[in-house]
């Protein structure tokens, strides 16, 4: 019974992200601290993509906007099928690499998944960057 106990309580904790050495080594209050800075950042992170959404939507050559929590995603219009393989994918690629932001394009379709340690300022940049793609 008690070894049900231990791995529900590991189970637990891994939802919320806490390394096992950090209830181990009591330190989980003062770690529970950084926490709340991390989920103030995924609240922020959500609210600039979805302010964004809605001005790139509206961007030239921009097909559609889709964003659901700190992930957005935008397709560009090329004529083609949408799809891994369209051809825009390494023009997509260069361009973002040119200007220090990495991304993996999927065809014509670039996601910005940023870490969430990322500034405010560095995400406006990558939406600065959307906004100079021309296709």
């Amino acid at each position: 019974m008690a070894t049900d106990s231990v791995v529900l309580c590991c189970l637990l904790l891994s939802l919320f992200f806490v390394p096992l050495e950090v209830v181990a080594e009591g330190r989980w209050f003062s770690e529970w601290g950084r926490m709340g800075e991390t989920w103030e950042n995924i609240e922020r992170i959500e609210q600039q993509h979805a302010d964004f959404a809605k001005e790139a939507a509206d961007l030239n050559g921009v097909a559609a906007v889709r964003h659901k929590g700190t992930i957005l995603a935008v397709e560009y219009e090329t004529g083609a099928q949408t799809g891994y393989f369209n051809s825009l994918r390494d023009h997509l690629y260069d361009f973002y690499i040119e200007r220090g932001i990495i991304l993996r394009p999927l065809g014509n379709i670039i996601y910005i998944i940023p870490p969430y340690c990322i500034t405010e300022e560095e995400l406006k940049s990558v939406y600065q960057a959307i906004r100079e793609f021309k296709l």
